[in-house]
């Protein structure tokens, strides 16, 4: 069974044009909360776990995207070997 991240990272591969951070957020906030509309509330949504914090270092994102110069989110060529942290899964 795959985690929610690697979910994450298969959504930002499966998307031809990439994901905005924004939509990164939408993904895994819909994978924990199925069927629960995604509002401005829930912005701060996965920030720590999608980008970094001193204490877990880098977070999903910059392990596993890179982005573009339009500002999206794309799959980089990196295996995916777990999650940056083990919190969230």
């Amino acid at each position: 069974m795959k985690t929610k991240g690697e979910l994450v990272v298969d959504a930002i591969a499966a998307a031809p044009n990439g994901l905005t951070f924004r939509e990164v957020q939408k993904v895994a906030f819909n994978l924990a909360h199925p069927g629960e509309p995604f509002t401005a509330a829930q912005r701060g949504w996965w920030c720590d776990y999608l980008l970094h914090t001193w204490w877990r270092g880098a977070g999903l994102l910059h392990r596993y995207a890179y982005k573009d110069g339009a500002g999206r989110y794309r799959r980089n060529a990196v295996a995916f070997v777990g999650a940056p942290c083990t919190g969230l899964r």
